[in-house]
C-alpha cells in the first residue's frame, strides 16, 4: 500500500510537472503568437524553437503516465528524475538564488552559476529520492551506481564547461583597443581550463560512484550490457562461491542469476533449457531471446539470457540455480 502511494504520488507530481511546463513553453508562447500576429513564417521558427524547450515538460508526461500504468524500476527513476529536472530550473532561477551573487558580477555568469548550483542539489535529491522509492517499493539497491549512470554527469559537466568559458570570457584581460580579443595566454586557458574542469569532474564522479562502461562478453562475443554495479547480498555470496571467477564477474551473468532468484517460472522456465543438449539448448535460447525481444521484455534480462550461449557460462548457471532452488527448499 505505502509503494502504491509513492509511486502515484511521484507519477502525478510528474504529470503535473509537464501539463504546467508545456503550457509555460510550449502552449502559452504559441498562443501569444498568434494573437499578436507575428506571421506564419515567424510562428513557424517559434514553434521550431519551444519544440525543443517542451522536451522535459514531454518525458514529464511519458514517465508519470508510464509510472501510474506499470511499478518498475526504469519509471520509478524518469519519474523523479524529470521532477529532478524541473527542481534544478526551479532553484536556479529563485529570486532569492540570484540575490546571492553580488551585485557587479555579470547577470549571464550569475545565472550560469545558479543554474549549475541547482543541478547539484536536484542530483543529491535525486540519490536520495529515489534509492528511497525504489527499496519502498520492494526493487533492491546496492548503492549509488544502481540509481544513476554517466548521463546527469554529463549534463553537470557540460554546465560547468560552459560556466568556465563565460568567466574567461567576460573577465579575462582584453588586448588594448579591443572589446572581444584577450591578451595572451588567457584565450588559450579560456578554452583548456574548462574542458579539463568538466573532464575531470565527469571521470572522477564516474569513478566515485562505480559506473562502468558498457561491457562485452569476450567468451561468447553475448552482447553488450550495462555494468549494473553490485547485486543484492546473497547473489554475491552465489557468485563468490563459485570457483570460475571469471563467470562470476561477468555482470550478465550476476543479472541472470538474480532474475532466476526472484522468479520461480523463469528459474523453472532456464533450468529447463540449461538441461538440454548444448545444440537443442543453443537453439530453443535463440528462439526464446526472438520472442522477448517481440513481446518487448527488458533489455538487460534479454542479454543475460544471451550469456548462456556460452557453454562454460550455460554450465555454472545451472549450477548456481540449482543452489538456488536447494536454499529455498
Amino acid at each position: 500500500m505505502k509503494a502504491k502511494f509513492v509511486n502515484a504520488t511521484f507519477a502525478g507530481l510528474a504529470l503535473l510537472l509537464g501539463v504546467v511546463w508545456l503550457w509555460g513553453a510550449l502552449v502559452s508562447p504559441i498562443i501569444r503568437c498568434l494573437s499578436e500576429g507575428t506571421g506564419n513564417r515567424g510562428c513557424g521558427f517559434l514553434f521550431t524553437m519551444l519544440t525543443w524547450m517542451s522536451l522535459p515538460g514531454i518525458l514529464a508526461v511519458y514517465f508519470g503516465a508510464r509510472l501510474l500504468n506499470k511499478n518498475n524500476e526504469k519509471n520509478i527513476k524518469g519519474a523523479i528524475g524529470i521532477l529532478m529536472v524541473g527542481l534544478a530550473f526551479f532553484v536556479s532561477f529563485q529570486p532569492a538564488v540570484l540575490a546571492l551573487f553580488p551585485v557587479g558580477i555579470d547577470r549571464e555568469i550569475a545565472r550560469d552559476a545558479s543554474l549549475l548550483f541547482g543541478s547539484f542539489i536536484a542530483l543529491i535529491a535525486y540519490l536520495f529520492l529515489s534509492k528511497w522509492a525504489l527499496r519502498v517499493s520492494g526493487f533492491p539497491v546496492a548503492g549509488i551506481r544502481e540509481v544513476i549512470g554517466r548521463v546527469p554527469f554529463l549534463l553537470i559537466a557540460v554546465l560547468i564547461w560552459l560556466f568556465g568559458s563565460g568567466l574567461f570570457r567576460i573577465y579575462s584581460p582584453k588586448e588594448e583597443g579591443y572589446t572581444h580579443v584577450h591578451k595572451a595566454p588567457w584565450e588559450l586557458m579560456g578554452v583548456l581550463i574548462p574542458i579539463l574542469s568538466a573532464w575531470l569532474f565527469y571521470k572522477i564522479s564516474i569513478k566515485a560512484c562505480g559506473i562502468k562502461k558498457t561491457e562485452l562478453n569476450p567468451q561468447a562475443g553475448s552482447p553488450p550490457v550495462a555494468a549494473t554495479g553490485e547485486t543484492v547480498g546473497k547473489n554475491k555470496r552465489i557468485i563468490m562461491r563459485s570457483r570460475q571467477k571469471s563467470v562470476g564477474d561477468n555482470e550478465t551473468f550476476v543479472t541472470l542469476i538474480r532474475v532466476a532468484q526472484e522468479d520461480p517460472e523463469v528459474r523453472k522456465t532456464l533450468a529447463g533449457i540449461l538441461g538440454q543438449s548444448p545444440f537443442h539448448r543453443k537453439s530453443l535460447l535463440n528462439t526464446l531471446i526472438q520472442e522477448m525481444k517481440l513481446k518487448g521484455a527488458p533489455a538487460d534480462f534479454v542479454f543475460a539470457i544471451g550469456a548462456l550461449l556460452d557453454e562454460a557460462v550455460a554450465q555454472q548457471a545451472a549450477e548456481l540455480i540449482g543452489n538456488v532452488r536447494e536454499n529455498r527448499g
